[in-house]
C-alpha cells in the first residue's frame, strides 16, 4: 500500500499542472507558427483568427504606400 502526505501530493499536482500549461502554450505556438505559414485561421471560441508574421505586415503595409502613390 502506497502512503503519501497530503502536501507531497499538493506539490505533485502542482507540478503536473504546471507541466500541463506548458505544454499546452507549445502547443498554441506551434499552432499559431503553422497557421500564419498556411495562412489558414486559427479558431478559438468560435471566431476565427489569422495569423500573419511581422515580414508580411510589412509587405502588406510597403504594397499599400505603393497603391496610394
Amino acid at each position: 500500500m502506497l502512503v503519501i502526505e497530503e502536501r507531497d501530493l499538493e506539490k505533485l499536482l502542482e507540478e503536473k499542472y504546471r507541466e500541463g500549461i506548458a505544454v499546452g502554450v507549445e502547443l498554441m505556438k506551434q499552432k499559431m507558427l503553422s497557421a500564419c505559414e498556411n495562412g489558414t485561421p486559427i479558431e478559438i471560441l468560435g471566431l476565427a483568427f489569422y495569423v500573419r508574421s511581422d515580414l508580411q505586415h510589412l509587405h502588406d503595409v510597403f504594397a499599400e504606400l505603393e497603391k496610394d502613390r
